[in-house]
């Protein structure tokens, strides 16, 4: 039977309904003291070669602005960020041009043209942005030599002596820079506060060689490095010494990495076999992938990079047609689509 309201009810009733879809309206709308933003907070920079565009976006999507097209960039293939303000280096290989960028897309700084005389960087390979100055380490890789450019765009050092710099990564804190020498088939580290003109063997702190290709190298909290041997199918723990650790082989080709402080693990992608690997940092002893990978994500066509947010809360993992932000557990969050070749990303997770 059909519960009969009386009239003053019924007035009562329609007013609390009013009242809560107020409530509920303000709820949706994000009233009160706090600013509504991405759940994830953050951004990362993500570069789109095939397109010569720069992406930037929020943690979930969203996107913020996009910096370049051709001819303004040719193809760009490497940035990093300067958390300390959310600014961004990039490196465009074509274009033998570095640029620096506030957070805002405008530009601060680029290196000259050339136009008529040699370019200050060409066909540069790898950047690295030292967190507590903002100097840019850059992979000079056709003049040979690893450059130190300051946050205000003055070169404050030269470094020369390698027969193909591939590769740099800074260490933390420390400011120390770790090269990838591929044909000369080692790794030095270059001191943080090396300055001048200067020759690599003369300044360098740790230096390790045997290396068939070394390719990509990941600076270790602890000092160290992380190498990433290409034709050897391999990734060689550095001590900060120079002195060779833990070797963790089965690789088909381990294309970038990077280590946790926080998850306390090393992430490296495989461009070969598609893969997204994850194994303990304080790894002693040669170990094939399988034996030591505390997780592994098959599926990635082509993957170029992989980056964690400063906090090591996000894993972002960039591949043919996509950049994936994952959680350290290896739960996917979320997906960026619409990109040609999204192949490199760097990732700010805000102040």
């Amino acid at each position: 039977m059909k519960r009969m309201v009386p009239a003053m009810g019924r007035a009562t009733a329609r007013f609390s309904i009013f009242l809560i879809a107020i409530f509920m309206f303000a709820l949706a709308a994000g009233c009160g003291d706090e600013e509504a933003g991405p759940a994830a907070g953050g951004r990362v920079w993500v570069i789109d070669q095939r397109k010569s565009v720069v992406n930037v976006y929020d943690y979930d999507g969203g996107l913020i602005f996009s910096v370049g097209y051709f001819p303004f960039f040719m193809k760009p293939n490497c940035v990093d960020v300067d958390r300390r303000d959310g600014s961004a280096w990039v490196l465009d290989y074509y274009a033998n041009k570095l640029r620096k960028f506030n957070s805002d897309g405008e530009v601060l700084f680029e290196t000259s043209e050339g136009e008529g005389k040699e370019p200050l960087v060409r066909r540069g390979t790898s950047i690295a942005v030292d967190q507590e100055t903002g100097a840019c380490w850059v992979a000079d890789r056709s003049h040979f030599r690893v450059l130190k450019i300051g946050e205000k765009g003055s070169v404050l050092a030269t470094v020369t002596g390698f027969r193909s710099p591939r590769a740099v990564t800074v260490v933390p804190a420390t400011g120390d820079c770790w090269v990838a020498d591929e044909l000369g088939r080692r790794v030095l580290k270059l001191p943080g506060k090396v300055a001048g003109a200067v020759k690599a063997d003369a300044v360098a702190l740790a230096t390790c060689g045997g290396f068939e290709t070394p390719w990509y190298v990941a600076a270790d909290a602890s000092g160290g490095v992380w190498v990433l041997d290409r034709d050897a199918g391999a990734v060689v723990r550095v001590s900060a010494a120079g002195a060779r650790g833990a070797e963790v082989t089965g690789f088909g080709f381990p294309y970038a990495a990077v280590a946790a402080r926080g998850a306390d693990s090393v992430f490296v992608v495989d461009y070969e076999q598609g893969l997204l690997v994850a194994f303990r940092r304080k790894l002693t002893g040669k170990w094939s992938v399988g034996e030591v990978a505390e997780l592994t994500l098959k599926g990635f066509s082509y993957p170029t990079d992989v980056e964690l947010d400063e906090d090591g809360d996000y894993v972002f993992v960039s591949s043919s047609g996509a950049l994936r932000r994952y959680s350290t557990a290896g739960q996917l969050l979320y997906e960026y689509t619409g990109m040609d070749s999204p192949v490199a990303a760097a990732a700010d997770p805000g102040r």
